[in-house]
């Protein structure tokens, strides 16, 4: 009896975690890529060889690894050192699916149906070659997909995730996206990232049961090339999160305009710098630089309607916002709170819906300072306990439609009544 005893506890005892490396010529080790030890070529190979819990140390090699990753199991997966291992693979073709439409996804880099931890790598498309003869023909192209999974993606780049020319106006193109279906959950935490070129949408958190937090991280737009309305980072759709000190910048979209002009280039769309667009409840919006879009941050569910409740717009810098406003609050028992709002060619904060809270903003360079547009409740003070500073604006306040701001408006150099709160147009993979 104790000899199995003494047995069953030697096969209790857990294997230790291997470090496998990748080189593509097939020689490095964990601590040199230029030593003779034998490594794996291709990544995906070794994944394959890797078991739950283990490390996979990527070289630079000469140049990137032309290769569509899976990962599909629990592993680490970081570049050598501070070095650039690039994986940017040519000709892709679809590999996963969406959990929401079933629609085809050609995924640069996608974790699925487990826990994964992806650190200092590049993950560009700029050689996906993704065409096709329409937008309905071609899959969906995303840089880096948490598809049911979790884990962390950090101190990485992705970029130029892009269809092929003549394609530059379809709804595709993802940076990073982490979506949830069939009762599974993604749980994923975006930390020290640049996000850059992409299509569509920079950093994506979709349906119920995922939560992303965003943090430390540079999500930039390219006005040029700017044909899909580019959002920089998106909350939707019973998705819930944190968003916190990045800096999210350049997402303008070129027909839309100032003056706004019913009828024009605005009515097909408007760049956003954050949209929370059907969330879940209690989001965190903080400490981030948010500058050159049409919105800095938009939290609702259309252009008016139920929206999104209970997200807190905290200490955050939102500057040169075009055509329209600085923050857009469209739903109930929001907060916006300690914000610095600048150079808005609109208004600084929007409103739309019931108690919601603003306080304690420093509102400078807009027509209208905060704009109770609908709802009962909504509170901003600009005296007594925590009052928002007002200045260099029209109208520090106004309540209603566009004719009662155009009656309140003596001066007749005012600057035309700004629209309502703008089309938004999140996206739904």
């Amino acid at each position: 009896m104790g000899l199995v005893v003494i047995i069953l506890s030697w096969l209790a005892v857990p294997l230790e975690a291997a470090t496998l490396v990748v080189d593509q010529d097939g020689q490095a080790s964990a601590t040199s890529c230029g030593a003779a030890q034998s490594a794996f070529s291709a990544i995906g190979a070794a994944i394959a060889a890797a078991a739950n819990g283990d490390t996979i140390v990527v070289c630079p090699g000469t140049g990137p690894y032309d290769e569509q990753v899976v990962v599909n199991k629990a592993l680490t997966i970081r570049g050598f050192a501070q070095t650039e291992a690039i994986i940017g693979p040519a000709a892709v073709v679809a590999n996963t699916t969406s959990l929401y439409s079933g629609a085809p996804i050609a995924a640069l880099v996608v974790v699925t149906d487990t826990s994964a931890t992806l650190t200092n790598l590049v993950v560009d498309g700029s050689d996906a070659g993704l065409g096709g003869s329409g937008c309905g023909a071609v899959p969906n192209l995303v840089g880096v997909f948490y598809r049911n999974a979790s884990g962390t993606l950090s101190d990485s780049t992705v970029r130029n995730i892009r269809l092929a020319p003549g394609l530059e106006g379809c709804q595709a193109g993802i940076g990073v996206f982490a979506q949830s279906g069939g009762g599974g959950q993604s749980n994923l935490v975006v930390d020290g990232v640049s996000v850059r070129g992409f299509q569509k949408n920079g950093i994506v958190g979709n349906e119920t049961g995922t939560t992303i937090t965003v943090k430390n991280s540079v999500v930039q737009g390219d006005p040029p090339n700017n044909v899909a309305v580019q959002n920089g980072v998106q909350i939707g759709f019973g998705a819930t999160g944190t968003i916190t000190e990045n800096r999210i910048l350049e997402l303008i979209y070129s027909p839309c305009t100032h003056p706004y002009e019913p009828g024009g280039g605005c009515d097909t769309g408007a760049s956003f710098g954050v949209i929370v667009f059907d969330a879940g409840d209690g989001l965190q919006i903080s400490s981030n630089t948010i500058g050159n879009t049409q919105v800095g941050v938009y939290i609702g569910g259309g252009i008016i309607g139920p929206g999104t409740h209970g997200t807190e717009v905290v200490s955050n810098l939102v500057a040169a916002t075009h055509v329209f406003h600085g923050i857009v609050i469209v739903g109930g028992g929001n907060t916006v709170n300690k914000n610095i709002i600048t150079s808005s060619d609109g208004v600084g904060v929007f409103l739309s819906g019931d108690a919601n809270l603003v306080i304690s903003n420093r509102i400078q360079e807009a027509m209208i300072g905060v704009w109770d547009f609908s709802g009962v409740g909504n509170s901003y003070p600009t005296s007594g306990a925590r009052p928002n500073r007002i200045i260099n604006v029209t109208l520090p306040t106004a309540g209603g439609s566009l004719a009662s701001l155009a009656a309140r408006s003596s001066s007749s150099d005012a600057k035309k009544p700004a629209p309502m709160a703008p089309l938004a147009r999140p996206g739904r993979f």
